[in-house]
């Protein structure tokens, strides 16, 4: 089997508080899709892919944008 491809995913936009480590990170090819959720507080951020707004490269790597779309809450 050869390596796993990965990717970087930079998340723009929602709440300010949103930490900067999260909003950089390195995912499977085969785990990008057209939305992303990140678990914050007690609920999830949803990014939607930015096609129209590719960033270029880190280190070799493609970097795919994502733009902030809505916050749920997690039910109990």
């Amino acid at each position: 089997m050869g390596a796993e491809i990965e990717v970087w995913v930079l998340l723009c936009g929602g709440p300010a508080d949103f930490p900067e480590e999260k909003r950089h990170m390195k995912i499977a090819f085969r785990d990008l899709g057209d939305r992303v959720a990140v678990r914050f507080r007690s609920g999830y951020e949803h990014f939607e892919h930015a096609p129209d707004e590719e960033t270029g490269e880190i280190a070799g790597v493609p970097v795919h944008r994502y733009r902030w779309l809505y916050q749920t809450e997690i039910a109990e």
